[in-house]
């Protein structure tokens, strides 16, 4: 048996059209243009901060990190509001976890996604009951402990793996 570790955004779920969708709003309540999806796409990674920070540069802009706090906190309240409005696992996702989970492997999610944001994803798409481990790694929580891991980072996948096995069901 393997404990197989999968990234969410991008990996499992498209959740673009959302996280964009947030991104603009949050810039028209700002008087910032919106950005396409299209084009805001490549803009995704390394969460919400970085996503804020690149369409920022994007549109020639250079901001401190309060006008980036700005953004991001009503950005995470929005986002959270609206997080599987558009958000859909990819196509035979959810076939390929059955399929594995069904040969006795043990999944586990690991994601720079804040991890309360992550759970609620993942119980929004009834994604959740599928996976060992599941979080950003980054706090202690009462029903699931949870280690100190920043994503991305070499060797991340790996220790995501072990925390999973080492909290077996």
């Amino acid at each position: 048996m393997l404990t197989i570790v999968f990234d969410l955004d991008g990996t499992l779920v498209d959740t673009a059209p959302d996280l964009i969708g947030t991104l603009n709003v949050i810039f028209t309540q700002h008087g910032l243009p919106a950005v396409p999806l299209e084009n805001a796409r490549p803009l995704i990674g390394g969460g919400a901060r970085a996503m804020i920070e690149r369409a920022l540069a994007r549109e020639g802009r250079t901001c401190s990190p309060a006008d980036v706090d700005a953004l991001y906190a009503p950005f995470v309240t929005h986002y959270a509001a609206h997080i599987a409005d558009c958000s859909r696992s990819y196509p035979h996702v959810e076939s390929a976890l059955d399929r594995l989970a069904g040969e006795g492997h043990r999944l586990a999610v690991c994601t720079n996604k804040l991890e309360w944001l992550s759970r609620r994803l993942l119980e929004t798409l009834e994604f959740a009951g599928r996976f060992a481990a599941k979080g950003r790694f980054e706090s202690r929580m009462a029903s699931v402990p949870v280690k100190v891991i920043t994503h991305p980072q070499p060797g991340l996948f790996g220790a995501a793996a072990a925390f999973a096995e080492e909290h077996r069901r």
